[in-house]
């Protein structure tokens, strides 16, 4: 008899640590679910608008602005800035490409403001509404378009946030 439970007590532990690695595997999906469902974006991050734009600088090529775009996070996760692509319009022309890489980080449940850098060329401003940097010190009106996209990322997903904005501005 002790000759056959010796036979039979190999397949026993080799059964029971077969059941206890299913159970593992079994308990590591239910976690990893659980992760995935609480850790995830229930809305996405969304663009709200542009705001605080200035005259940061001019000179006989360049007219530099400094703005902020704002956003919001509704998730309970934090994120990561990764790029902002935008195209600067004033009626149809474009005046401006911005493409800045940033590595800003994003707060849960919070508003974020991205900063801005944007340099007008005095040569793409003086075929439209802008003749010339002396009409920018005259209190001269323009309507700034912000059109592209914003990156971010959070756990390994990047995500691009669409934003189409037009500003009202006084030089």
């Amino acid at each position: 008899m002790s000759g056959e439970h010796d036979k039979l007590y190999p397949i026993r532990t080799h059964y029971r640590l077969n059941k206890m690695a299913r159970m593992f595997r079994i308990w590591l999906v239910c976690v990893v679910f659980l992760l995935f469902v609480g850790c995830s974006f229930k809305d996405p991050i969304t663009f709200t608008k542009i705001e605080g734009v200035k005259l940061a600088g001019i000179n006989s090529t360049y007219l530099n602005l400094k703005a902020e775009a704002v956003f919001n996070n509704p998730n309970t996760v934090r994120g990561k800035l990764k790029r902002v692509e935008l195209v600067v319009m004033i009626k149809q022309d474009t005046v401006a490409l911005l493409s800045q890489i940033e590595s800003l980080k994003i707060q849960k449940e919070s508003e974020f403001r991205v900063p801005l850098n944007i340099k007008l060329a005095m040569k793409d401003l003086q075929k439209g509404l802008l003749s010339n940097a002396l009409s920018l010190l005259t209190k001269k009106k323009a309507d700034l378009r912000f059109a592209g996209t914003i990156k971010v990322s959070t756990a390994g997903f990047t995500r691009n946030v669409p934003v189409d904005y037009v500003v009202h501005v006084t030089f």
